[in-house]
């Protein structure tokens, strides 16, 4: 029956029990994999070294494996380690690799907690911090909750006595609270927090555009507000930088007259991520290649010394006369290879995957779903 639908073939396995083997082994290779490269960002902590940029320049040898690090959770990787390990033991033999591995993934949830933590009493205020945290399912775009490692990143913060403001809207609230005792809040109802931990999204294709495009941008963030900033002390307003893609509904903003406003602005646009790198650890964000793919196919492709103004001039134009506050956050522009310019024009679909990236700050990965009309 698989060969009759799988074009890419099949293998058939000699025993049943090779062939469960195997799929554990599959997962529990992806874990050990993911393993090292978060102790590799526990390290560079440790060491003041940007992980991103280890990684960036180890992945330019061929045969480098290019994984990231995070949370790793759900039914299967963070599950089948488990039963190859209960297997070996059953027969007297204890793998030392594979409990490493998952000792490291599971601690990944307080690691982040502990950071967050760090950095908003690095900055604090008065009252009771607030965290949100946006996706609490083991991978975007599904509703399961299984396994998922989120709840640790939750649990810490209470532990320091910062509240939680937790968003997901493709988990189910009943079976979360009956499962973890958590809450969601509705998208209307989150509060203006300290911090946000972000996860990769889905971005629903609205009914009123056929012609839906990316965008990359490098996305300045403010630490502290003002007017009238002057370009020689703008830098000194920035708390740090990720990364936007100013998604757009490219025929309402010819149809608006060449206005941007409703074509840039319609719910789930611009969604920024994957995390604020913040100026400590960038303190300069020229020269960083910012790229974006879609399915994998590099779409733009550029660096940040092609803007057009600078990020000092930028900050001091967006204020002149008008004021700034904390926590607002500035996009930049983005460089050619935008759907509409390309030859034929390029459009995103429902199923398209855009992954945004900028250098020594990360990847924002998002889903297109739902068909344009």
């Amino acid at each position: 029956m698989y060969r009759s639908v799988v074009k890419a073939g099949t293998h058939r396995a000699p025993s049943i029990r090779v062939a469960e083997f195997a799929k554990v082994l599959e997962n529990t290779q992806r874990d050990v994999n993911i393993a090292l490269i978060n102790e590799v960002a526990l390290i560079c902590d440790r060491l003041g070294v940007d992980t991103q940029d280890v990684l960036h320049a180890a992945g330019t040898k061929w045969n480098f494996l290019p994984f990231r690090p995070g949370l790793v959770g759900g039914h299967c990787i963070g599950v089948d380690p488990f039963y190859i390990a209960h297997k070996a033991e059953s027969v007297g033999y204890h793998p030392e690799v594979i409990h490493s591995g998952r000792r490291v993934n599971d601690g990944m949830g307080v690691y982040v907690a502990n950071r967050v933590a760090r950095s908003i009493m690095r900055g604090a205020r008065n009252g009771r911090p607030l965290v949100t945290v946006l996706g609490v399912t083991f991978k975007e775009n599904v509703p399961d909750i299984r396994n998922t490692r989120v709840v640790d990143i939750v649990r810490e913060l209470a532990d320091f006595g910062i509240a939680v403001q937790l968003h997901d809207p493709t988990a189910d609230s009943d079976l979360l609270r009956e499962t973890y005792g958590l809450s969601l809040t509705p998208l209307g109802e989150l509060k203006p927090a300290d911090a946000i931990v972000p996860d990769g999204g889905m971005v629903p294709y609205p009914p009123l555009t056929n012609d839906l495009h990316h965008e990359v941008e490098l996305v300045v963030a403010l630490k502290s507000g003002g007017r009238n900033i002057a370009k020689e002390k703008a830098l000194d307003y920035v708390f740090g930088y990720c990364v936007g893609n100013d998604f757009s509904a490219r025929d309402l903003q010819f149809q608006d007259g060449g206005q941007w406003y409703r074509g840039k602005s319609l719910d789930t646009f611009c969604p920024l991520g994957p995390w604020i790198v913040t100026t400590d650890e960038l303190a300069d964000a020229s020269g960083l290649r910012l790229s974006l793919r879609v399915n994998g196919v590099t779409q733009q492709d550029a660096s940040t010394d092609d803007l057009i103004f600078a990020i000092p001039e930028i900050i001091a134009s967006a204020s002149a006369g008008r004021t700034l506050y904390p926590g607002d956050v500035i996009l930049t522009g983005t460089p050619g290879g935008v759907g509409f310019t390309r030859t034929p024009p390029e459009f995103l679909r429902d199923g398209d995957v855009v992954e945004a990236e900028i250098e020594r700050i990360g990847v924002l990965r998002n889903s297109v779903r739902g068909a344009a009309s």
